[in-house]
């Protein structure tokens, strides 16, 4: 079992996931270093990245080699930025949904 954990570390190691994706675009594009930026999922399914007091909505994606995000507007300065989504608490199909 150790194995297979330490495997998965070392092929995992040098995974870049969409948040990580979004946060160095918004870096540029919220003029903000990167570790004042948070990065999450938003409700309707963007990813979101916020800091320096703006915000930015981007649409990412996977390629066979690499994670896309591409931004869906300029970024924001004013207004609420979407929602974070979450996760189901009962299970795949939300509260009162089945448990599988």
């Amino acid at each position: 079992m150790m194995k297979v954990g330490l495997l998965s570390v070392f092929l995992c190691a040098g995974c870049v996931t969409q948040w990580d994706v979004a946060r160095a675009r918004a870096v540029t594009d919220l003029h903000c270093p990167a570790e004042q930026i948070e990065s999450y999922n938003a409700v309707d399914g963007s990813t979101v990245a916020r800091g320096c007091g703006a915000w930015a909505q981007y649409e990412c994606f996977s390629t066979r080699t690499r994670v896309v995000c591409v931004r869906e507007a300029p970024a924001q300065l004013h207004g609420a930025p979407p929602s974070p989504a979450r996760a189901p608490k009962d299970g795949p199909g939300g509260p009162g949904g089945p448990v599988m």
